[in-house]
């Protein structure tokens, strides 16, 4: 499964094969897990990541670059 997302910190793209996604509704943060980094979307309200994350279900590729992302530590 693709992922593009836009790093927060100097606007590059970065394209990562993702392993899994995750969504905290209350913190309002998806989590992207790859084998090598791990990135969290920002400010990404619940109506919205559902329907990327089906998106990426059934083509294998979704675009997250009109939010913000951050590596994880």
């Amino acid at each position: 499964m693709r992922v593009l997302l836009r790093d927060q910190s100097d606007n590059t793209y970065i394209v990562l094969e993702a392993e899994s996604l995750y969504y905290d509704e209350q913190a309002q943060e998806l989590y992207v897990a790859s084998e090598n980094y791990d990135y969290t979307v920002h400010r990404i309200v619940k109506a919205n990541a559902d329907s990327l994350m089906r998106e990426l279900f059934e083509t294998g590729k979704v675009d997250l670059t009109q939010f913000e992302a951050s590596a994880d530590k």
